[in-house]
């Protein structure tokens, strides 16, 4: 079952868009496709294989709360998501893949062996505030439009094997308030490969 094929639990335009006026909720126990989502609230994408999208297609939500089993893949070429907070899980294989084009609020957590967490703000003058992303045997890759700036607190925010920030604007935190954890390579099972500095 695709979200195009649920569009009945939503009002729809003409162009059999979703827009989803309050917090709406999907399962589907196959793959999620969506297509445009339009939401003032919360829209939760529950999928027993994984969530993806119709090529071209956008998403405008509130807080978007994804659960798939076999990847998440919100990697639109045009970037034109507008998406103000992002919770995404993955569990069984595969990689989180989001792109958007605005500030946003970021959490996620890939437990697939060796699965990916690629999260990208294109937006010029966009921010992004971690709050804890972990992909504890694969990489985390987040890059941003400004700044990449702490929102949990004294707690880390990024648990992965290997990191990349990359930022266009004017600064990835500070090394008090941006924390992560670079987890040993199997190879290196008693020590770490970050410097002692980090």
């Amino acid at each position: 079952n695709s979200l195009s094929g649920l569009l009945d639990l939503f009002t729809h335009d003409a162009a059999d868009s979703a827009v989803v006026n309050a917090t709406s909720s999907i399962f589907s126990s196959t793959a999620i496709t969506t297509r445009d989502i339009a939401s003032l609230g919360a829209v939760t994408l529950t999928s027993g294989a994984d969530i993806g999208q119709t090529a071209g297609s956008t998403i405008a939500v509130d807080t978007l709360n994804l659960n798939a089993q076999t990847g998440i893949n919100l990697d639109d070429v045009l970037q034109k998501h507008m998406i103000g907070t992002l919770v995404a899980n993955n569990s069984a294989s595969g990689d989180i893949l989001v792109k958007n084009n605005q500030s946003w609020t970021v959490d996620a957590t890939n437990n697939a062996a060796g699965g990916n967490i690629d999260l990208n703000n294109a937006a010029s003058g966009g921010n992004t505030m971690l709050g804890l992303l972990t992909a504890a045997t694969g990489s985390v890759s987040l890059q941003t439009g400004t700044n990449i700036v702490d929102g949990n607190g004294a707690a880390s925010n990024i648990v992965a094997n290997q990191i990349t920030l990359i930022d266009a604007g004017t600064g990835i935190g500070s090394m008090a308030a941006v924390s992560y954890t670079h987890l040993p390579s199997p190879r290196d099972a008693h020590e770490s490969r970050m410097p002692s500095s980090a």
